[in-house]
């Protein structure tokens, strides 16, 4: 009797296989949120994600139909959240947009790391740039969802879980397959939170150079790709050009506005 051929790959299966975790990230961001809720205003300094906001070159990156990339340095101490809370009212703001834009036939696809949600390397198991990274491919799976049996084959057939490139490779692959209608949000927050000890650091810059070697866009999607940190990102700095880059003032003055409200 002839043998049942393997079962097809399916998204659901791919997630499956890979113990993906849709919370993990909305969740981060959630937290991040309510952390520095205006119920706790002493928590962070709401004029530094105000100037974010209204910074035109933030709203260019936000606003203009066409892909760019952001390295934002929030200069100040590790334990300031401006930066951190800016990106995740980004990120939540995207997925209450959810995959569609309006009536519209844009397909949105909003993709996101809070490496200060996962500092501890000894006991997070989510704190490397390979759990980083296969987390963006997982995400990238379930929020398109529309990707072939064969192109989920090929991407995770042979990927190594815990080789950065081998990963990047395969969230590549799947980029590159995007249709031009197709809006890649992808958010790396907190840079710094990885930059100890040096080999997670040395990932971390292999990561964020192949990230950013997708410039000039090598696929019909639009890319939106922007890295954050409270600091300054000293180690990858070097890997974008001058107008990618923003630095926040230390104290930049008050300006009026909502920081806790929708961005875009």
């Amino acid at each position: 009797m002839a043998s049942r051929p393997p079962p097809a790959i399916t998204t659901d299966s791919v997630l499956r296989e890979w113990q993906y975790d849709p919370l993990l990230v909305p969740t981060d961001a959630d937290e991040i949120l309510a952390l520095a809720s205006p119920a706790r205003p002493s928590v962070l300094n709401a004029n530094r994600v105000l100037w974010l906001q209204q910074s035109p070159v933030v709203r260019s990156w936000l606003t203009v139909d066409e892909s760019s990339i952001l390295l934002v340095n929030g200069n100040g101490d590790a334990c300031c959240p401006s930066t951190t809370v800016f990106s995740a009212s980004i990120f939540r703001s995207l997925l209450r947009r959810g995959g569609g834009e309006g009536n519209s036939a844009i397909t949105l696809i909003p993709l996101a790391y809070f490496c200060t949600r996962h500092q501890d390397y000894r006991r997070d198991p989510a704190a490397s740039p390979s759990e980083l990274v296969l987390s963006l491919l997982l995400q990238l799976v379930e929020r398109y969802g529309l990707f072939q049996p064969v192109d989920l084959h090929d991407c995770f057939h042979r990927m190594d879980p815990h080789d950065v490139k081998s990963i990047f490779a395969s969230l590549k692959r799947l980029i590159r397959l995007l249709p031009d209608n197709a809006v890649v949000w992808l958010i790396i927050e907190g840079l710094h939170s990885f930059s100890a000890p040096r080999d997670r650091e040395a990932e971390m810059r292999t990561l964020v150079e192949d990230l950013v070697s997708l410039f000039p866009q090598e696929c019909p999607a639009t890319l939106k790709f922007m890295f954050t940190s409270p600091t300054r990102s000293g180690s990858v700095e070097d890997l974008f050009d001058a107008d990618e880059v923003i630095h926040m003032p230390n104290n930049p003055p008050p300006a009026g506005g909502e920081p806790w409200g929708r961005l875009i």
